[in-house]
């Protein structure tokens, strides 16, 4: 089933979810969703969140938050039923002491328990109302 929806062009968001965690989508989800909010997820250390969060709320026009989840919670059930952001992404990049460390396809083997997960807007949200009206992407 899962190989069947990759020929579709727009996918329901536990579609696009669901083509992510079976390994068929891993690139950018920009075009893989209509008329669903889309996010970018940071994951900090818990240390970290409150500094993280008060950027954002000094940049809301770059940095939206559409849900801020406690420690250790993994599904942002205000945005997405079924979500989890340990296996919802594509590609993850792993930053460890300020640098790129590596680049998987899931979380599940790090330890989350002190991790908080920003879910900040997205412009892949609205493209297709830009394409709709004639605007081209550039990604």
């Amino acid at each position: 089933m899962l190989e069947a929806m990759a020929t579709k062009l727009t996918y329901t968001s536990i579609q696009a979810r669901q083509m992510i965690r079976g390994g068929i989508h891993t690139t950018t989800t920009a075009g893989l969703t209509a008329n669903n909010i889309q996010t970018n997820v940071a994951i900090l250390e818990k240390s970290n969140a409150e500094k993280f969060k008060h950027f954002c709320q000094l940049n809301p026009t770059s940095c939206p938050i559409h849900y801020v989840s406690a420690p250790s919670e993994f599904t942002a059930t205000p945005l997405a039923t079924e979500s989890d952001v340990r296996n919802d992404v594509g590609k993850y990049r792993v930053i460890e002491n300020g640098l790129h460390t590596d680049t998987v396809s899931s979380l599940t083997r790090y330890d989350l328990t002190d991790y908080v997960t920003f879910y900040i807007g997205c412009s892949y949200t609205f493209e297709h109302a830009l394409i709709q009206a004639g605007i081209p992407q550039r990604h």
